[in-house]
C-alpha cells in the first residue's frame, strides 16, 4: 500500500499492518491509504549499525510521520562536536513534549558550540594575518627602537598590529599595556578581531569581552575633545558608542585637564561610550 510505503521510507523502520477490530497494539498509527482504506500500522525497531540526523517530520513530497515519532529521548541523542547536529537511534518513540525538549538541547548545544569555536576561530586567523604582514617585511619597515620594542616579546606584536590595516602601531599598544597594569581595564587585553576577518571598529577588547578604542589626546581640548566623541558617540540613533581609552600620557598637567574639563561639559548622547583617562 502507498500510504504504508511512505511511512516505511520516512521512518526507517518494518511496518506490521494491523486489520480488524483487534485492540491495537501499543504505539500504533492509524494511516489513511490513498485508495481511502484506513489501516494500523505499528513500527517496529529495523537493525541498524548507526545513528542517524534529526529530520524534519514533513518531506517534500507531501504526508510524513506524525510529530514525535521519529527521535530519541534529549539523553540519548548525541551532537556533533563539529556542526551541533544532533543524531538519534532509530526506534524510539517520543511524545510532543519530549521531542520539543530534545530540539531545545538540540539548539542550545549548537549554540553553545557556535559560540565557543568563533574566538578560537578569530585567534587563528588573526595570527595568519600577522604572520603575514611579517613575511611582508612590515617589522623591517620601522625605526629600529620601535622594532626592538615590539621584539621583547609575542604580545607586544600582537596587541600592536592592526589586523584592518596590517601595521604595527605601537603607541596604541603602549597605552593598552599601561591601561592594563593600572587597571583601568580588566585584563588580558587582546587585539579585537572577528572571525570575518575584522577588528569589527574597536581596537581591543577587554577580559570582560568588552571594546575598546585607544584615542591619543590633544593639547588643543576642544579638537581633542572632538576626537574622542567622535568615536564614544554612537553613529545612529538607538546605537552603541564605543568605549575609549583617552591617552594623556604626552600632555602636560595643564592640557589634561582641559581636556577632561572640556569633555565633561560636552552634551552626551544616549548610548555613548564609557571614557577613561591614561594619564603619566
Amino acid at each position: 500500500m502507498a500510504g504504508v510505503g511512505l511511512l516505511e521510507r520516512r521512518v526507517h523502520r518494518t511496518v506490521k499492518v494491523v486489520r480488524g477490530g483487534a485492540e491495537p497494539p501499543s504505539g500504533a498509527v492509524e494511516v489513511v491509504t490513498p485508495e481511502g482504506v484506513r489501516v494500523r500500522v505499528v513500527a517496529e525497531p529495523a537493525p541498524r549499525s548507526a545513528a542517524e540526523p534529526l529530520r524534519s517530520n514533513t518531506a517534500k513530497e507531501g504526508g510524513g510521520t506524525p510529530a514525535g515519532s521519529d527521535a530519541t529521548t534529549p539523553s540519548e541523542a548525541s551532537v556533533s562536536p563539529r556542526t551541533g547536529q544532533v543524531s538519534i537511534e532509530p526506534g524510539r518513540t517520543l511524545t510532543p513534549e519530549q521531542r520539543a525538549r530534545l530540539e531545545e538541547v538540540r539548539q542550545g548545544r549548537a549554540g553553545k558550540l557556535l559560540a565557543e569555536r568563533r574566538p578560537a576561530e578569530a585567534e587563528r586567523l588573526f595570527k595568519e594575518k600577522l604572520e603575514e604582514a611579517i613575511k611582508d617585511g612590515k617589522l623591517e619597515k620601522l625605526d629600529p627602537a620601535k622594532r626592538a620594542w615590539l621584539e621583547v616579546d609575542r604580545r607586544r606584536l600582537e596587541l600592536a598590529f592592526d589586523p584592518d590595516t596590517k601595521r604595527f602601531r605601537i603607541e596604541e599598544a603602549q597605552a593598552i599595556l599601561a591601561a592594563e597594569e593600572r587597571n583601568l581595564i580588566k585584563p588580558p587585553v587582546r587585539r579585537a578581531f572577528n572571525e570575518h576577518r575584522s577588528s569589527g571598529g574597536a581596537d581591543y577588547i577587554d577580559g570582560d569581552g568588552r571594546y575598546w578604542d585607544v584615542v591619543r589626546g590633544l593639547a588643543d581640548p576642544k579638537k581633542g575633545a572632538d576626537k574622542v566623541l567622535e568615536k564614544a558617540e554612537p553613529d545612529r540613533p538607538g546605537a552603541q558608542g564605543e568605549n575609549v581609552i583617552v591617552d594623556m600620557r604626552h600632555l602636560t598637567p595643564a592640557q589634561r585637564e582641559a581636556l577632561k574639563h572640556e569633555l565633561a561639559g560636552r552634551p552626551k548622547l544616549a548610548g555613548t561610550g564609557e571614557i577613561r583617562y591614561l594619564e603619566p
